[in-house]
């Protein structure tokens, strides 16, 4: 099991419903109509409003698609970070249980 294993197979993102709001939903920022400072972005995995500063990450979002990379917010890139190292500690564990199993042989 890896972090793909929460990725589609495909990413369609006429599938995505987008979730308009006027504060970004991490950090709270007022979106204004005029300026592009204060431009509203939707993360393309959550479909939350988004600002600039909580939307800087590029991802692929299909186990197959791996050129197109798309944006998306700082928590989805977190739990995504955070699956990875979930993994990675139970992969370790599994090791050393293994490794106490032939010692006790």
């Amino acid at each position: 099991m890896n972090c793909d294993e929460l990725l589609p197979e495909v990413y369609n993102k006429k599938e995505l419903k987008r979730k308009y709001d006027p504060l970004c939903w991490i950090c709270k920022w007022e979106f204004k109509k005029i300026g592009a400072a204060n431009h509203q972005f939707h993360c393309k995995r959550c479909a939350n409003s988004v600002c600039k500063n909580c939307s800087d990450n590029r991802i692929p979002l299909s186990k197959t698609d791996k050129i197109n990379l798309y944006r998306v917010c700082d928590m989805c890139v977190t739990e995504l970070q955070h699956f990875k190292l979930k993994k990675k500690f139970a992969d370790v564990v599994e090791d050393l249980k293994a490794k106490e199993e032939i010692i006790e042989m």
